[in-house]
């Protein structure tokens, strides 16, 4: 199965609206803790953020490291950037690589957008994880982290967007749009689009469960791209989607995509009629009312959702009998899997029902709001 390791370790934006405009603000020494934030270069990263094009804030192309002795490799990518900001004052704290050679400083990027790098490169002098800097004015700005040593330069950090003032954007993003998994063996290759409105996200989360809507086979975090390339997943039938992530919180979920990894993949459309005539169809055991109907579905597949109708006639019964009552349905659609609601205003009330198909033959059982309405269903595609 699809682990949440698997997921984090081998499974990740951008808004289309206009970033705000950074004001200028007062110049002021960016401070780090112990000590100037940028060592002897004393390059105010307040001033760089101003969009001063000042060629000292582009200083990260000439890092200047310590002497430590050779690395062999260059350091992993920094993780858990986070920021935060109190009145024009700004704080960036993260963790240190957990995989390459040692650090010998960071290399601190900001932009007007997402991925940008137009307003700072500049490398800290220091291997400490955390700094602040005073007089940065109001807008919102993205920042990333890389780590350094002789040997080179990390891969980016997450972005982390940082907005000073109240002219920011202050609301998640929207949800990701498009989202689509292609399945090549063990391999899994998934894409999606950047919300076309709204806040900008940050970086995406891949949810994956064993069920639809839920996560418990992953929640992982995988960065700012709109695309992710999966290797060593297990066999089975997953349910995923994704959600866009900034400083203010989660976005609604994409649309959900169900793939199936290994053995002969079972169908997975369901679109059609399927009928299932007493003693098939729905049974309802006591202490419902021991009723057995005729039940017909007529069913339209979209991607992984589904809706319809169900039409259920009571044939034996201690119950009323009903010349057939039609509700509407809606739900979700896997390889071989299904479950949907039929929307129901009596006693029952909604009825929620998950089952199984083949290519020709569905089965299940559906739940009432009472543990009372519980039934089962058998149904032919005709």
């Amino acid at each position: 199965m699809l682990s949440a390791a698997a997921i984090a370790c081998t499974m990740g934006c951008t808004g289309a609206s206009a970033p705000v405009s950074p004001s200028r603000a007062v110049e002021t020494a960016a401070q780090a803790v112990g000590g100037p934030l940028f060592g002897a270069s004393v390059v105010d990263f307040a001033r760089c953020l101003q969009s001063t094009a000042d060629s000292e804030c582009f200083a990260g192309a000439r890092p200047r490291t310590r002497a430590v002795g050779a690395a062999a490799t260059a350091p992993g990518a920094p993780i858990n950037l986070a920021t935060s900001s109190s009145g024009s004052t700004v704080t960036l704290t993260w963790s240190a690589p957990s995989s390459g050679d040692a650090v010998t400083t960071y290399l601190i990027e900001a932009g007007s957008g997402p991925g940008l790098a137009n307003l700072a490169n500049v490398t800290t002098n220091s291997t400490a994880t955390s700094f602040s800097a005073n007089g940065v004015g109001n807008g919102t700005y993205y920042v990333r982290v890389r780590a350094q040593n002789a040997s080179g330069t990390s891969a980016a950090s997450n972005e982390s967007i940082l907005v000073v003032g109240s002219t920011g954007c202050t609301s998640t993003p929207n949800a990701p749009t498009g989202f689509a998994i292609a399945v090549n063996g063990g391999t899994l290759t998934l894409t999606w689009s950047a919300p076309s409105s709204g806040c900008a996200p940050s970086s995406y989360l891949l949810q994956a469960g064993s069920s639809a809507g839920a996560s418990d086979l992953a929640n992982a975090n995988v960065g700012a791209g709109t695309s992710y390339v999966a290797s060593g997943v297990g066999a089975g039938t997953y349910f995923v989607r994704v959600r866009a992530v900034n400083a203010f919180g989660q976005s609604a979920a994409s649309n959900e995509v169900v793939p199936t990894v290994g053995g002969t993949p079972p169908p997975s459309s369901v679109t059609g009629r399927w009928v299932g005539l007493a003693p098939d169809g729905m049974i309802a055991p006591a202490p419902l009312c021991q009723a057995e109907a005729d039940l017909t579905l007529d069913l339209t597949q979209t991607e992984s959702t589904v809706s319809g109708t169900a039409t259920d006639r009571t044939r034996l019964t201690r119950c009323e009998n009903n010349a057939g009552k039609t509700r509407p349905l809606t739900g979700t659609v896997g390889a071989g899997v299904v479950s949907f609601i039929i929307v129901s205003s009596g006693e029952g009330g909604n009825f929620n029902c998950s089952g199984t198909f083949t290519a020709t033959r569905m089965t299940g059982n559906c739940t009432g709001s009472s543990e009372l309405f519980r039934v089962t269903f058998a149904v032919n595609r005709q």
